[in-house]
């Protein structure tokens, strides 16, 4: 039986870090410096719970200089950091430029003594007293990164042109592009028992640290809705199956393969329900955050294509998809805002293309004119321009091929 204690199962030291690492299936990692902290007190433990209700992977430290190491070793999950004021003031000289952390809290009993300074590092999501405060902070993080990490391929028109001239081979392409291309067709064509499979999802999950709380809602109550509902509520698998496909993390994508699988064929089957709605042409669009060196790599796919290599979620409405992105460039100058802007014409393409389907009505999301696209959906790059306002927000014109 995997061990069902909170604290025992979730939160790690530098002594086992390593380990918690390899179990990480989650976007992020959280560290908590705090000199004052104790495990055994009901107060500290409580606290601990609470976050481990959000994130599972919580390194704790009772020095600033000892998460050091730790810190620089991840490169796969965004950082977050809590740590009590006076440490955090000397820990966030040290810290704040890392690429991968993505967010600081301080949580202090004397919220006035620390908001001067605090003020002053974009990445320090505020100055609290109760970790209730910081939880809710959290969950509107982690759902932002979990919208960020999302395997992006990028195919230039270079390379297209030497592919058909016979100059390039397909296997030269990206390697997240070709694997997610021949995991997509397999994972399609197999046939397994739905409970079966079920259940080893559920017996993984509790191995690779998901929050117990998410987990035991998600197996008590997943037949009651569908895989749509499932994959836009804001639980762990939307997160967990946008790494796995990120990492090529092949464990875990096949755990995830009846899931992965039905969310397809919803998809499928809503498209082509609905086709008679796709008779005009209409606009959709997608925010994303994306790093210094992927906003290179799309610089040089103009008039080429773009795989996004999980599912995708775009919103008919502009300002719902502007949200993410502008929270992003607040926190620092290492990212790049877009918005792609997708169109769609459906006498332009087969009604064999990458599936699509309109979900307000499926959806754990109301209101937000959501679209869902299967995963690895190829778009042409037509327009890549700067927007007025902001020098680091860019519009990129997408048509579904």
């Amino acid at each position: 039986m995997p061990n069902m204690n909170p604290t025992a199962a979730h939160t790690t030291t530098s002594s086992n870090t390593s380990q918690s690492r390899r179990r990480n299936v989650q976007n992020y990692s959280l560290i908590w410096v705090d000199g004052t902290i104790d495990k055994s007190e009901d107060e500290w433990k409580n606290n601990i719970e609470i976050v481990e209700d959000i994130i599972s992977d919580i390194n704790i430290f009772k020095k600033p200089e000892e998460c050091i190491p730790l810190l620089n070793t991840i490169n796969m999950e965004k950082i977050l950091v809590i740590t009590s004021g006076f440490l955090g003031e000397i820990l966030v000289r040290d810290i704040h430029n890392l690429l991968q952390l993505d967010a600081i809290y301080i949580l202090c009993g004397n919220a006035a003594r620390h908001k001067a300074w605090a003020e002053n590092w974009s990445k320090i999501q505020g100055v609290f007293t109760s970790i209730n405060d910081i939880c809710d902070s959290l969950k509107k993080v982690v759902h932002q990164i979990d919208h960020n990490e999302i395997s992006i391929s990028f195919i230039s028109n270079q390379t297209i042109m030497e592919i058909a001239s016979g100059q390039r081979n397909l296997d030269q392409l990206e390697l997240s592009y070709m694997y997610s291309v021949l995991f997509k067709e397999i994972i399609l064509e197999i046939d397994d028992a739905d409970l079966e499979s079920f259940n080893k999802l559920i017996e993984y999950c509790h191995q690779q640290k998901v929050p117990e709380s998410q987990l035991a809602y998600f197996h008590h109550e997943y037949h009651r809705q569908s895989p749509i509902w499932w994959y836009t509520k804001d639980l762990f698998i939307y997160g967990m199956l946008n790494k796995a496909l990120r990492t090529f993390n092949v464990e875990c994508m096949l755990k995830m393969g009846f899931f992965i699988r039905k969310l397809h064929q919803q998809i499928e089957q809503l498209y082509y329900k609905q086709l008679d709605d796709y008779r005009e042409s209409f606009t959709v669009y997608r925010d994303q955050a994306l790093s210094q060196q992927n906003f290179q790599k799309l610089l040089t796919a103009k008039d080429g294509l773009l795989s996004f290599n999980s599912f995708l979620l775009a919103s008919k409405n502009r300002k719902v998809s502007m949200s993410f992105v502008e929270d992003s460039l607040r926190k620092t100058t290492d990212t790049v805002g877009i918005l792609f802007i997708i169109t769609i014409n459906q006498k332009q393409i087969s009604t064999s293309t990458t599936p699509f389907a309109m979900i307000d009505d499926y959806s754990a999301i109301c209101g937000e004119q959501h679209i869902l696209f299967t995963m690895h959906t190829v778009f042409h790059v037509s327009e890549i321009t700067p927007t007025v306002s902001n020098n680091r927000l860019w519009e990129v014109s997408l048509t579904l091929t």
